[in-house]
């Protein structure tokens, strides 16, 4: 079964991941989306394309020519995968307010659809 890939909505309406996908050139936006369909389709990504970052929350990685993008995700029962956050990575490792983030948005999104069920 595919996964239905979301992306985390704030209060304000607003979808900052698909905001920030948007905004990638056109080639990096194509190469992000096929790890992204392969996700939904397989319901994992192997290294180097996806990693477990513990709690519940992944990450998608890929090398672009814009440089190294990480989008953030959890999944939600069987049927979702919810992309909370992304990132174009300039350090060796990703920054701890980018960490929190993707966090606290992974608690939101559970706390919605737990209050769904």
């Amino acid at each position: 079964m595919k996964l239905e890939a979301r992306f985390f909505q704030t209060s304000s309406g607003t979808e900052p991941t698909r905001t920030f996908l948007k905004m990638l050139a056109k080639k990096d936006r194509a190469q992000v989306g096929a790890l992204i369909r392969k996700l939904q389709e397989e319901h994992y990504l192997e290294a180097p394309h996806g990693k477990n970052l513990g709690g519940g929350l992944w990450e998608i990685r890929a090398i672009t020519e814009g440089g190294k993008v990480r989008v953030f995700y959890c999944f939600v029962g069987k049927k979702y995968v919810v992309l909370l956050h992304a990132i174009l990575k300039k350090t060796q490792k990703t920054p701890k307010k980018d960490m929190d983030l993707a966090r606290k948005r992974k608690k939101i999104t559970e706390d919605y659809y737990g209050s769904k069920k």
